[in-house]
């Protein structure tokens, strides 16, 4: 999960960093680079659509572990007397596309305000996901979170601050030594602080996506594999509609000598997009890298928060900012800073706080009692059966 997520960040920058128009050193017009973000939250719902294949290959996988079933059998029995969550069939699926609406959002406004920002501070900001899902937990959930817990988000969210701070230093040199001198309209323009500010709103709506997520797979039982399918089929239908509406309103509102060039020129051309990505095959080629990297997040981001909590999976989530912090400066994108280094090691801290690993006693313990008690026992042992029964 940690290394995946790396990889989309790392990779959805690179793609930021392209040119794609006026790349000719000796032309007047200033470079233009792929200024797409509306077709990088397609890219992403698409590789959760190719999921399917996993799903198609399901029922032969299962097949081939018939030997196991006696195992299945006896673990079912020993947990039959607990709380089954009913089956997600038929309509009730369309309740997934509470979370992909919100996964929608999300991610669009992300990928903009990673135009404007450095792809460590991009992340960082990311962090503070943590503390919006433990709220939320709280407050929608009725998730009741203990002292060293709510340590542990504290601890997490101050890593953040630490280390955005720290970025925040070096964002007006690096922005003039590795981006603003190529960053002619793909949207470096904007202040960093804008683009913060845009990731920051972003993380209410990821944080909702997670608990709503975390809310329908309590009562509801359905593989983690299908839950990211089916919201991959609902996020690409409502992006690839709403990107149709707003390029519509645009040329409807818009004068008619510069309706052509609003639409061609819009975030939301989709179109435009796909054409400028075949066009390049660094586009290209980071594209498919992103579709296997964001599909394999995904599946493992969903099976976190089946068997964890959608609290959990964010803190984790945060673990990424570490690999992508350190593969920027091997890239030579930013630079090694000392205040960042303390940012980190507080993230790390609290993240092992929050899950147990340090001083478990607190919060596994209460952690498991309220699962218990909530009959959540029976689906999380049934989960490590799962590829060995046809899910029906």
């Amino acid at each position: 999960m940690v290394i995946a997520g790396c990889a989309n960040s790392l990779l959805t920058k690179f793609q930021d960093k392209q040119c794609v128009t006026n790349c000719n050193t000796d032309s007047d017009a200033p470079a233009e680079l792929f200024n797409q973000p509306v077709f990088q939250t397609v890219q992403m719902f698409v590789a959760e659509m190719l999921v399917v294949l996993v799903v198609m290959a399901e029922p032969w996988y299962t097949r081939n572990r018939k030997r196991y079933r006696h195992v299945a059998s006896e673990i079912g029995n020993m947990v039959a007397h607990q709380v089954k969550p009913e089956t997600l069939t038929g309509r009730r699926v369309v309740l997934l596309a509470a979370p992909a609406v919100c996964d929608v959002c999300g991610t669009t406004l992300m990928n903009v305000g990673l135009l404007a920002t450095p792809v460590s501070i991009f992340q960082m900001v990311r962090g503070a996901v943590v503390l919006f899902v433990g709220a939320f937990s709280v407050l929608f959930l009725k998730r009741s979170l203990s002292h060293k817990q709510w340590l542990g988000l504290i601890t997490v969210t101050t890593g953040v601050f630490v280390v955005g701070l720290s970025a925040s230093d070096s964002t007006s040199t690096e922005n003039n030594t590795t981006d603003d001198n190529n960053n002619h309209g793909n949207g470096a323009g904007h202040h960093p602080l804008f683009g913060v500010l845009l990731i920051l709103f972003a993380q209410v709506f990821t944080a909702t996506q997670f608990v709503l997520e975390e809310f329908i797979l309590e009562k509801y039982s359905l593989m983690p594999i299908k839950v990211v399918m089916w919201e991959g089929v609902f996020g690409t239908t409502i992006t690839v509609l709403a990107s149709g509406l707003i390029l519509f309103a645009i040329g409807l509102f818009s004068l008619q000598a510069t309706a052509s060039n609003a639409i061609d020129s819009s975030k939301f051309n989709l179109v435009v997009g796909l054409q400028q990505v075949w066009a390049s095959p660094a586009l290209l080629t980071s594209s498919a890298a992103i579709l296997i990297s964001l599909a394999t997040f995904n599946v493992a981001g969903v099976t976190v928060t089946r068997l964890i909590s959608a609290t959990s999976r964010s803190t984790i989530d945060t673990c990424r900012t570490i690999g992508i912090w350190l593969a920027s400066i091997a890239l030579g994108w930013e630079t090694f800073r000392v205040l960042q280094l303390g940012g980190f090691t507080l993230l790390v801290y609290g993240t092992l706080v929050f899950n147990g690993v340090i001083h478990s006693d607190g919060p596994v313990e209460k952690t498991e009692a309220a699962r218990r008690h909530q009959g959540e026992t029976a689906w999380r042992e049934e989960e490590a059966t799962e590829l060995m029964e046809v899910d029906k």
